[in-house]
């Protein structure tokens, strides 16, 4: 039995480079003469061959789910009348596996019940269909979004029971484009995305957040009772980038997942210019925020959108109009969007990016030339910091330091438990419930 397998288990990466094959040796015993007669062993050398429990408990897993499955293909093939699909349920396969082992068995499942049909070739394949559970974000992101049913829990209130929602993406993501679709699979399987399965999450917009953020939560915890300290709770931080995180809002909404959306002001003026032919042309560029006339961050800019503006592309919002919002209107459903704010409230120096929103909340931390007003300073000071390395500076070296104001707010507002449903009308109720 276990030499039949072994080609299917070829499929499934095993043995890999690290791994030694298997092989059946039979060992004859008197005593033992009509039990326990065949053993399996890993092939060594010089004739020593290890016994099956040296090995890992990933590759007896393996092993065992593929037994199973060669058992019920033959319960399959054994029966007179059989049915149109074959229905074979698989709870959590990654217990054990490596992440890579996780992926190729996810990936090459089908092709490994090819293998076993190839084994009847005067009959029609096996058609079986495999529901698979799983909290392993290398397994979910293997499936299509038409093929994953998402289970929410929920407590709409204290008095209610608690509740399990099945969310099926193949009707839920109707509203979102094929090739938004596809960039979001295409993402969350490059970056290994845990969206799935944490309770709340920050999406960020580069390197430098993404590596001083769990930093950051760390310091604005020390301000936060016990019940609400982010370190206690299961928070998952992506990098979408400023150009893309508007792609994510309805799969965050969908997932009714509290989101801390941290971006940047990034205020821009224009500038003519001739082009080489000499005609005058209007471009618009990087500038602090007092000057600027509108922001260049899509992700701002679909956020305030309003919903009956016919142009896309063409509407715009300017620094002031942003600097005016209320926590109120920065709100949508369960998400939350941060950009920088004026450290100070009565004052109105405000940061264009995260280099310069950290000059201005940390002051003492940088030498200030003091030639212009603060504002303009702290984006030349920025202007002139390596990014990776100013966030290796604040999340290792520097100790105790301030957290820019706009992150700070956010990071207060994702510590506290999500609303109700009731109360999120703007949050969409895609599909069905169990």
């Amino acid at each position: 039995m276990l030499k039949k397998l072994l080609p299917t288990m070829e499929v499934l990466g095993f043995p890999s480079l690290n791994d030694t094959e298997l092989r059946p040796e039979t060992s004859l015993n008197v005593e033992a003469l009509l039990s326990d007669h065949t053993k399996v062993v890993y092939t060594g050398t010089d004739g020593v061959h290890l016994p099956e429990g040296y090995n890992g408990l990933g590759t007896r897993n393996l092993i065992y789910m593929l037994l199973q499955l060669e058992s019920y293909h033959k319960t399959y093939r054994a029966k007179a009348t059989r049915p149109v699909t074959h229905l074979l349920f698989i709870e959590e396969p990654e217990a054990h596996l490596h992440p890579q082992m996780q992926e190729v068995f996810i990936n090459q499942l089908n092709i490994a019940i090819g293998k076993l049909s190839a084994s009847y070739p005067d009959e029609p394949a096996w058609k079986v269909q495999f529901v698979i559970t799983t909290h392993s974000p290398h397994v979910a992101n293997a499936a299509s979004f038409e093929a994953v049913r998402y289970f929410l829990n929920e407590s709409p209130d204290k008095a209610s029971t608690r509740q399990t929602k099945v969310k099926d993406f193949k009707k839920g993501m109707t509203t979102i484009s094929p090739d938004d679709q596809d960039f979001l699979h295409q993402y969350m399987t490059l970056t290994k995305c845990d969206l799935y399965f944490a309770d709340k999450a920050i999406m960020v917009e580069g390197t430098t957040e993404r590596l001083l953020m769990p930093r950051l939560c760390e310091l604005v915890d020390k301000s936060l009772d016990d019940k609400h300290k982010l370190a206690r709770q299961y928070v998952t931080c992506v990098e979408v980038g400023g150009a893309y995180a508007h792609i994510f809002y309805p799969l965050l909404d969908f997932l009714e997942l509290k989101t801390l959306v941290v971006t940047d002001l990034d205020s821009t003026r224009p500038v003519e210019k001739q082009n080489k032919k000499g005609i005058a042309i209007t471009t618009w560029e990087k500038c602090p925020v007092a000057e600027g006339q509108r922001t260049s961050n899509a992700a701002i800019k679909e956020w305030f959108r309003p919903v009956d503006t016919e142009e896309k592309e063409g509407w715009q919002i300017t620094p002031a109009e942003l600097l005016a919002k209320t926590p109120e209107e920065k709100l949508s459903g369960y998400r939350r969007i941060a950009y920088q704010i004026p450290e100070k409230p009565e004052t109105v120096t405000c940061a264009r990016s995260y280099e310069d929103a950290l000059v201005l909340a940390n002051p003492d931390r940088f030498e200030w030339p003091k030639e212009q007003d603060e504002a303009t300073e702290a984006w030349d000071i920025a202007k002139g910091l390596a990014k990776a390395d100013t966030a290796l500076r604040f999340a290792i070296r520097e100790k105790e330091w301030g957290v820019p104001r706009y992150i700070r707010e956010g990071l207060e507002w994702l510590s506290k438990p999500p609303p109700p449903p009731e109360l999120n009308a703007e949050a969409p109720s895609i599909g069905e419930p169990a």
